[in-house]
């Protein structure tokens, strides 16, 4: 099973699916690539925030999110390509997203099935295993359990938070990832 995760795309989308080719290419089929916040989900340059706007200016693969919302007949034949060797990317909400956008989008968000959303607090099957996808934790009036989160500073790396015994899974609750194990 190869899974690869990508974070903090902010917009450069067709780089992100590219490198995830790339990799396919190089080191073998990829059966999942989840990215884990900060894709740069916005509907239009309009509505992006303040750190997008201040950095889109002087970047334009920030604005391929936009391409890719009404591809050109060549984009879209580069991004159908793309997905004969990759799979759709899942991503979960970062704090550079249009939530309000995002809200009402479960799968999907663009025509071409490339980037498919999964809301905050979901737990999903991808490629055989099961993910729990958890954005903006940190937000002001998300709903978490803060004490898990805390415990994560004063652990080593690689040491479970939590256990579900019923599943026999293991989370970490800042990245939202369940394993077997501990």
């Amino acid at each position: 099973m190869r899974v690869a995760f990508v974070g903090d795309v902010h917009g450069c989308v067709l780089h992100a699916l590219g490198a995830a080719a790339l990799l396919a290419e190089a080191r073998g089929r990829l059966d999942a690539v989840v990215q884990v916040g900060d894709l740069g989900a916005f509907p239009s340059v309009e509505r992006w925030d303040e750190a997008s706007r201040r950095f889109g200016g002087d970047h334009p693969a920030q604005h391929d999110f936009f391409r890719l919302l009404d591809p050109s007949p060549r984009l879209a034949e580069g991004v159908r390509l793309a997905l004969t060797r990759v799979p759709p990317v899942v991503f979960v909400s970062g704090n550079h997203e249009d939530h309000e956008w995002l809200a009402g989008r479960e799968g999907a968000v663009d025509p071409l099935g490339a980037f498919v959303h999964v809301p905050c607090g979901t737990v999903v099957d991808v490629a055989g295993l099961r993910f729990a996808f958890l954005g903006l934790i940190e937000s002001e009036g998300m709903d978490y359990d803060a004490m898990p989160t805390r415990g994560c500073w004063t652990r080593r790396p690689g040491v479970s938070m939590c256990s579900s015994p019923t599943m026999g899974l293991t989370r970490c609750p800042v990245i939202g990832v369940l394993c077997r194990g501990r």
